[in-house]
């Protein structure tokens, strides 16, 4: 899902320059979309070895490419990728951490109790067997 991810951003941000530095005469803003273009291609490679951080920059550098980019059918479907791949990158993200969150904690609780059922047990016989040999003690007597 990683490489749709990564194929989506990289769509979005190539479709989006070209379209910035083709109207960067026409408009005096484009240049501001070119960077945040060219860094949205930074982020989206990026993704594939830290993606927690790189799917926020991507999110951001599509939104500033789309508010100064020229407003056309095109400019918005680059951004549209940007952003779209970069929350669905999130939204993957969060769901493997929690996974491994639940995981881990299951695995920790599950561990702590059953240690402490052995222990409660062992405890539990040897006080037994304590106050079994104190009554023995005393009705021996």
């Amino acid at each position: 899902m990683r490489i749709a991810i990564f194929v989506l951003g990289l769509l979005g941000s190539l479709l989006g320059l070209l379209v910035n530095l083709a109207y960067v005469s026409d408009y005096s803003l484009s240049w501001i979309g070119i960077i945040a273009y060219v860094c949205s291609i930074i982020a989206t490679s990026l993704a594939l070895q830290k993606p927690k951080d790189a799917y926020w920059f991507m999110i951001v550098f599509g939104i500033v490419g789309l508010l100064f980019s020229p407003f056309g059918e095109v400019s918005i479907v680059a951004s549209a990728l940007v952003i779209i791949g970069g929350i669905i990158g999130k939204i993957i993200t969060r769901k493997e951490r929690t996974d491994e969150l639940q995981i881990s904690l299951f695995s920790v609780f599950k561990s702590w109790w059953d240690a402490g059922r052995k222990d409660y047990k062992c405890e539990y016989r040897e006080e037994r067997l304590k106050e079994e040999t104190i009554d023995r003690d005393k009705t021996e007597e």
